[in-house]
């Protein structure tokens, strides 16, 4: 298996983590019996490397990457299952609620919040507003689903 010349180093935590670039090959790296995947230097099952750039053409590296710049890569691992219980990253998911409301998109917005259907279909949007929501409110109370993956 030949190595590209690319290296990057992940200093995090007072460990040195070393990863090389294999082209076309999904590599998986174990580090203090952790499973990382190449291209996101996880420390922790809820520490990510902040200096990594997601493909914000997916709902996942999109959110990963807004999670990061507003300062909640500590998160990362909990909205995933967050997201997971509530929608199973379907963008276009609705839940119909026993008191006739209806919850939208990945993160299953709540009629309440008076948001259009299409913004809440829009995962960008739907991340943007939600983490916005999380910073204001402290948590991610609002999210029934919280409870059931703590």
């Amino acid at each position: 298996m030949k190595l590209s010349n690319v290296m990057f180093v992940c200093v995090f935590c007072c460990m040195v983590i070393v990863l090389f670039s294999i082209p076309q090959i999904k590599t998986v790296y174990t580090v203090e019996a952790k499973t990382i995947e190449y291209g996101e230097c996880v420390l922790t099952s809820n520490c990510v490397a902040p200096w990594l750039e997601f493909d914000d053409n997916t709902p996942e590296g999109y959110l990963k990457n807004q999670l990061i710049k507003n300062g909640l890569e500590n998160e990362i691992g909990l909205v995933t299952k967050l997201i997971q219980k509530e929608s199973g990253w379907n963008e276009y998911a609705i839940g119909v609620n026993k008191n006739g409301t209806k919850d939208l998109g990945i993160f299953q917005i709540n009629d309440i919040h008076k948001l259009s259907n299409e913004f809440r279909f829009d995962y960008k949007k739907a991340i943007d507003w939600s983490i916005a929501k999380r910073l204001n409110d402290g948590g991610w109370y609002a999210w029934s689903a919280l409870k059931l993956i703590k």
